[in-house]
């Protein structure tokens, strides 16, 4: 219901950036016990796990959360980030082509599933989509991030800023590679969630 997405977009926009991963496991939890049915919760714990490293779990999470919405594609894109990130890109194409034709509008599915098409091989597959999402920053900065091109992806992300877009906050999290280097760091300064070292 309302009640359970609050709870997740609280966890995504609020508790994950500010990297309060405990208190966010635990009010997925606690919103999944209230509504055992509600994609949303379901999805901000695998984002959870997937931040503290739990990629075994965030996945299991995800293939729970598809197994009640199979067509959730949003789900799907999640999942194929996890499967990129566990090396398992060619489920992982599988998994974000399915997505890509859900919804081929979603540039988060569309970088990632290119970054998994350059990783199989498929350089041509892959740049049909970068081209198709041209000047972007929102595809570019989660195709940079995910590809591990940091310079390129806090270029990207900066424009965003900028915008006052408000994914960026959920975007940054996206590579804990990113969101740990130098340039990742960089810009959470900037939107004052650094973390304390």
């Amino acid at each position: 219901g309302i009640a359970s997405h609050e709870q997740a977009t609280c966890v995504l926009f609020l508790l994950l950036p500010l990297q309060l991963l405990d208190e966010a496991l635990a009010v997925c939890d606690a919103t999944i016990a209230a509504d055992p049915l509600a994609a949303m919760p379901r999805l901000a714990r695998a984002v959870v796990f997937r931040a503290q490293g739990f990629l075994d779990e965030s996945s299991a999470e995800l293939r729970r959360l598809l197994e009640l919405h199979s067509g959730f594609y949003v789900g799907l894109i999640h999942l194929g980030y996890v499967l990129i990130l566990q090396k398992r890109l060619e489920e992982a194409v599988a998994i974000l082509e399915r997505a890509r034709q859900l919804a081929p509008w979603h540039m988060g599915g569309a970088a990632l599933l290119a970054v998994a098409l350059q990783r199989t091989g498929q350089p041509e597959r892959a740049e049909e989509l970068i081209a198709g999402f041209a000047g972007n920053p929102n595809f570019a900065s989660i195709f940079y991030a995910s590809a591990g091109d940091y310079e390129r992806a806090a270029a990207e992300f900066s424009k965003l800023i900028e915008m006052r877009h408000p994914v960026v906050v959920l975007s940054v999290e996206l590579a804990r590679e990113f969101r740990d280097s130098s340039w990742g760091q960089h810009l959470l300064r900037r939107m004052n969630l650094a973390s304390e070292h």
